[in-house]
C-alpha cells in the first residue's frame, strides 16, 4: 500500500511532538531544572517555539516552571508515565512486593510518594495489620515540610530549587512539633542529607511518626521517597534504629528498578 505524503499541518504536528519529546529528554539528562536560553542552545529551537511548546506541556502537567527561577523541571505527569511504563514491564508487581515485605518485618504501614510543588503525592501503599494503623488514601497530598516523605524528597533538591519551594511555603503548624521556623528546617535538611533518611516526630499529625527514604533513578536523582509510617507507642526510639536499617535496605532495592 502507498503512502500518503504528509500534508503541511500533519507535518507541523508531528514536527511539534518530536520537539517536545526533544524537550523532556534534555530535561532528564540535565537531573536538574533548566532555563529556556539552555534549551535554545541545546536544541536549536526558537525562544518563542519553545515558550509555545513549554506552556503547551506545563497545562498538560509534563512540565512545571518553578516560580522564583522561571526555569523548568519535569512535571508530575512526566513521572506517571515512567511509571506506568515500569508497571507494565513487571516493575510495580516488584515494588509492591518489597514494599509488602517491609510491612510485614516492621508490622507498620508503608508508603511511596513524590514531590508536586511544595507538597507530597501518595502514590502507592501497604498498610499495616494492626488494629491501630495510619490510613492514608493513595491520591492524597500533604505538606511536604511536615512529612518524612516531604523532608526527604525536599534534602536532595538542588539549594536554588529548594529555596524557591520554601519562599512559596506558609509552615503552618499542624502539632506542637511541626517545624515553622525557615532557618531550623533548613538545618533540618542538611542533617537529612547527611543521614541519608528522615524523621517525621508528630509533625503533622500527634501520636504518629514517620521515617521516609530516598529513591533515586539511575542518574542518582532522588525521583520518589518511601516511608515507614505507625503510631509513636509502636515506632519507638529504640526500635528506629532498626526501621531506619530496614527502609533504608527497601528503598536501596526499589532504586534498582531504575538504575
Amino acid at each position: 500500500m502507498r503512502t500518503k505524503p504528509l500534508s503541511s499541518a500533519n507535518q507541523d504536528t508531528v514536527n511539534s511532538v518530536v520537539r517536545a519529546l526533544s524537550i523532556l529528554e534534555v530535561m532528564a539528562r540535565a537531573r536538574r531544572e533548566v532555563s529556556i536560553s539552555e534549551l535554545h542552545r541545546e536544541l536549536g529551537l526558537s525562544l518563542s517555539t519553545l515558550h509555545r511548546l513549554l506552556a503547551t506541556m506545563q497545562k498538560k502537567g509534563f512540565v512545571r516552571q518553578n516560580p522564583n527561577t522561571m526555569k523548568y523541571g519535569l512535571g508530575l505527569k512526566a513521572f506517571e508515565v515512567g511509571s506506568a511504563f515500569a508497571s507494565q514491564m513487571g516493575a510495580r508487581e516488584y515494588v509492591i512486593s518489597l514494599m509488602g515485605e517491609l510491612a510485614n518485618l516492621t508490622g507498620e504501614t508503608i508508603n511511596l510518594a513524590v514531590l508536586d510543588s511544595t507538597e507530597i503525592v501518595f502514590l502507592d501503599k501497604i498498610e499495616s495489620k494492626e488494629p491501630l494503623r495510619i490510613g492514608i488514601d493513595i491520591g492524597t497530598r500533604v505538606p511536604s515540610y511536615c512529612s518524612a516523605l516531604g523532608k526527604v524528597l525536599l534534602a536532595y533538591l538542588p539549594p536554588e530549587e529548594l529555596e524557591a519551594k520554601l519562599a512559596l511555603m506558609n509552615f503552618k503548624k499542624y502539632t506542637q512539633n511541626t517545624i515553622t521556623d525557615k532557618e531550623r528546617f533548613r538545618r533540618e535538611i542538611e542533617t537529612i542529607r547527611q543521614q541519608g533518611f528522615s524523621l517525621d516526630n508528630e509533625e503533622y499529625v500527634p501520636g504518629i511518626r514517620c521515617l521516609g527514604a530516598p529513591i533515586r533513578d539511575r542518574f542518582n536523582r532522588v525521583i520518589a521517597a518511601l516511608s515507614v509510617a505507625g503510631p509513636t507507642l509502636r515506632l519507638t526510639d529504640e526500635r528506629l534504629p532498626e526501621i531506619t536499617r530496614m527502609l533504608k535496605e527497601t528503598a536501596d532495592k526499589i532504586s534498582g528498578v531504575w538504575r
